[in-house]
């Protein structure tokens, strides 16, 4: 290893002997080869059906040319570039013999995988490889990113364009190609899912308040201002064909975004209408490791000092980055974890790794540490980040979404959130049952669209009914407080004890009830 004479505007450590190629390839595998292993672990989340069943559709539509607005139909209330995606995936992998739920899956996995290693092209530039590659691995590992981009949902796609899209605006500021790019990748991450919103902050905050360090050119801005959000549009509606026949739906798609109905969600041991305020710094700081949280802080530390002197305007990108991400649903409605603003982790993570960086520079200024000093404190805080990082996800795997940390776990908080949301784990719930009660009917009061798509021999029902030879001895549902709005689930909870439990990580996420014995009792 050898100390670099490259200038970059941020802490300034050493690189790497390897070529970066290598190091890119390695990375690459590095985090792309465990999201695609087992791609059919997890069960199906509570929306992908509908995006499976979407995707299949559009894809067929655009082989026959179909632009009949019934047609483009299914799922209408996203844009369609993640469902393509999921339809190009499973037609291509159908005659290989691998199940839909892992085609599906699949681009996911691979633009997960990808938007870390563009964080770490990101970061490298300005602040050498390790800087880079810490980012990179710090972002794939975080618990629940590594969860949600194992996902067939719209989420991850959005999250992975949105990426694309700052990283080609930092690279823009001297090239209009990059801009170019920047305003289509903005445009497929609009068109993966409407929560891009916080990019268009982004690219309007950080000129302003760079602008002391980086002015910018009058006709330059006025062809910013002008060109790329046109071209950002005129990719979005490109790839949507239910607007090019239909134009009055965009006003259909805005009125559902804006007048969502209300998600409840048990957040701080209240089910609240949907979550406060709040709710996305709060889940952010008890779903990420303490490591990250402590680099993290350090790296906002960095940030708020460069805010006003713009010295390192890349920091300031990622402090902007991350707090437009937080902020978009700070005012609007939080629900489900983090997955809303899954586009708050790449900054995060990498605010992580400058936070490292940034942490080392100082020792070596206060106390003229050497650099192979320096190189050991920097990869021990590199592993101290991916062992908790890897270890979380080990202990809740395959259902990283239950993932809280240290803190929350060793005082016994985690109760006071949602053990799960998403319904990943019927498929499990499922496969118990087939193996002890097969032919059974079975009532699944929450999500029973979900069982329904792995059940066999089971007779999946979501409610009682009169008649008592139509009742079901077998009651399950997954955990999700806000949610349970039968009074059977309050009763089985207070007075019967489950025959099956799923547990994640010491915390219920599913729970199989037999009321063979209520029902007989109630019966006579």
């Amino acid at each position: 290893m050898r100390s670099t004479r490259k200038r970059t505007e941020g802490p300034v450590l050493f690189t790497v002997s390897h070529s970066s190629r290598f190091l890119s390839l390695l990375i690459l595998l590095i985090v792309l080869i465990p999201r695609v292993i087992d791609l059919d672990n997890p069960g199906l989340t509570w929306d992908a059906p509908g995006y499976l069943w979407a995707g299949k559709t559009y894809i067929a539509n655009l082989l026959s040319l179909q632009l009949d607005p019934e047609a483009w139909k299914p799922n209408w209330e996203h844009p369609p570039l993640a469902k393509y995606l999921m339809g190009i995936s499973i037609y291509a992998l159908k005659p290989y013999g691998i199940s839909e739920v892992a085609a599906a899956r699949l681009p996911n996995a691979v633009l997960g995988a990808l938007t870390c290693l563009v964080i770490y092209f990101f970061l490298k530039e300005s602040y050498t490889e390790w800087v880079g590659a810490l980012a990179a691995l710090t972002l794939s590992f975080l618990p629940r990113f590594f969860a949600h981009t194992r996902y067939a949902a719209l989420d991850a796609p959005e999250t992975a364009f949105a990426t694309f899209s700052i990283y080609a605006f930092w690279k823009g500021r001297t090239s209009d190609k990059w801009m170019v790019a920047s305003a289509i990748f903005l445009g497929m991450a609009f068109s993966a899912k409407v929560s891009a919103l916080s990019v268009p902050l982004v690219f309007l905050i950080w000129p302003i308040v760079t602008y002391r360090r980086e002015p910018i050119r009058k006709g330059r801005a006025a062809k910013f201002l002008v060109l790329f959000p046109l071209l950002a549009i005129l990719t979005f509606v490109s790839l949507w064909p239910l607007l090019w026949v239909r134009p009055e739906h965009f006003w259909t798609f805005l009125r559902f975004h804006f007048h969502h109905f209300n998600i409840p969600v048990y957040y701080l041991g209240t089910v609240h209408p949907n979550g406060p305020w709040h709710y996305p710094l709060v889940m952010t700081l008890v779903t990420t490791p303490v490591s990250v949280i402590f680099l993290a802080t350090l790296g906002l530390f960095y940030a708020l000092k460069n805010l006003f002197t713009a010295n390192d305007k890349m920091v300031v990108l990622l402090f902007i980055w991350l707090l437009a991400s937080l902020l978009r649903v700070s005012v609007s409605y939080g629900y489900d974890g983090v997955r809303l603003f899954l586009d708050a982790f790449p900054p995060l993570a990498s605010l992580a790794a400058v936070g490292a960086a940034w942490f080392v520079a100082l020792l070596r200024r206060l106390f003229n540490t050497s650099l192979e000093k320096l190189k050991t404190i920097f990869l021990f805080l590199a592993i101290l980040v991916l062992v908790s990082e890897v270890y979380g996800s080990a202990v809740t795997h395959p259902y990283e979404t239950s993932y809280y940390n240290e803190i929350l776990m060793a005082v016994g908080a985690a109760g006071n959130f949602e053990a799960t949301y998403w319904g990943e784990v019927y498929k499990e719930v499922v496969e118990w049952l087939e193996e002890n009660a097969p032919g059974f009917k079975v009532i699944v009061p929450i999500a029973p669209h979900l069982p329904e798509y792995y059940a066999k021999t089971l007779q999946i029902v979501n409610k009682f009914h009169d008649n008592p030879e139509d009742q079901s001895p077998y009651f399950a549902f997954q955990a999700r407080d806000g949610f349970y709005s039968d009074p059977m689930i309050e009763y089985c909870l207070d007075n019967l004890e489950p025959v099956h439990t799923i547990r994640v990580n010491g915390l219920n996420v599913a729970y199989i009830y037999n009321l063979e014995g209520y029902l007989a009792s109630h019966a006579s």
